[in-house]
């Protein structure tokens, strides 16, 4: 029994060093999501996906200190657990592209902001 608790144990810290390492890869990357091209956010859906994170009534529940993931609430008041890379709601589990929620913690954390010109959304980097 000793045995078994003490494999879990190397286990979960394991796990916990890999997810550790993940994220910090995200938040030193050069790209805004990570796995995805920056040149994604200029097609037609992916502006719709911008557009509705600013437009919709979205919001917090919590942001991890780090600004890597959260919990955000979506506009029928669902929560999802959402980050740089994934986020549980079906639009990301159907397309595998950056949905309105990561578009929102984006924002909300401060690594960009948003620019509306000649109707298109231009996503500003912060640094």
């Amino acid at each position: 029994m000793i045995a078994v608790i003490i494999i879990v144990i190397v286990l979960l810290v394991l796990f916990m060093r890999s997810a550790s390492k993940k994220e910090e890869r995200a938040l030193n990357s050069d790209r805004l999501f990570v796995g995805f091209d920056d040149s994604i956010h200029e097609t037609l859906s992916q502006q719709d996906r911008i557009q509705r994170s600013i437009e919709h009534n979205l919001g917090v529940k919590k942001i991890l200190p780090s600004g890597y993931s959260g919990k955000i609430i979506g506009t029928t008041g669902n929560i999802y657990m959402t980050s740089l890379e994934y986020c549980q709601c079906m639009d990301f589990k159907r397309r595998r592209k950056p949905c309105k929620h990561m578009y929102f913690l984006a924002a909300q954390t401060g690594r960009c902001s948003y620019e509306l010109k000649d109707g298109r959304y231009i996503i500003k980097r912060n640094s």
